[in-house]
């Protein structure tokens, strides 16, 4: 009878614990979001908040210039991956939002620190946060921080665009049938 109740005791915390990691695993967001060469993207790149106004302003530089130059260097990255862009959202397959929430240019000192999130709406809606840390050493002269943050940002949220990758079940043919002997 005791074995019983010890056997019962170890099999439920098992299944409890089991069941507390499954519910761990489900709330952590995803680092990118799928974009692939075959869809129609629709970029927006919303203007900055007050608090990414504020530290850019901060460092010396004018936060619409830095949108704007984010924006056309997205724009133009987008290009060079021959990435098909849709001037509206009436004709794109997937709207991708970009927002930065936190940004902490590199200057004197002081490493790069830039937190934001990618979400795109197509079939299904996904969201990817994302965060770039640079240290100290990695900082550019003042006078091309206003290009070069914008350069940086683009190639980090690019990277997080990626298409997603074919498992083995959506091959669109059968593999060959090896036999060993």
């Amino acid at each position: 009878m005791q074995k019983n109740k010890l056997t019962f005791a170890l099999i439920s915390s098992g299944l409890f614990l089991a069941g507390c990691a499954s519910m761990g695993l489900g709330n952590k967001t995803a680092d990118r979001i799928n974009v692939s060469s075959s869809d129609r993207v629709f970029l927006r790149v919303p203007l900055f908040d007050s608090t990414v106004g504020a530290e850019l302003s901060r460092a010396g530089l004018d936060p619409v210039k830095v949108h704007d130059n984010l924006a056309a260097e997205l724009h133009y990255q987008l290009f060079l991956k021959k990435q098909e862009e849709s001037p509206d959202s009436a004709g794109a397959t997937v709207q991708v939002t970009v927002s930065i929430k936190h940004l902490q240019p590199g200057v004197g000192n002081s490493g790069n620190f830039v937190s934001g999130t990618l979400t795109a709406e197509g079939k299904e809606t996904e969201k990817a946060d994302w965060e770039l840390r640079q240290p100290a050493n990695e900082n550019v002269p003042a006078d091309f921080l206003a290009l070069h943050l914008p350069r940086t940002l683009s190639t980090e949220i690019l990277s997080r665009m990626k298409a997603k990758p074919k498992r083995s079940s959506d091959l669109e043919y059968n593999p060959p049938l090896i036999l060993l002997h």
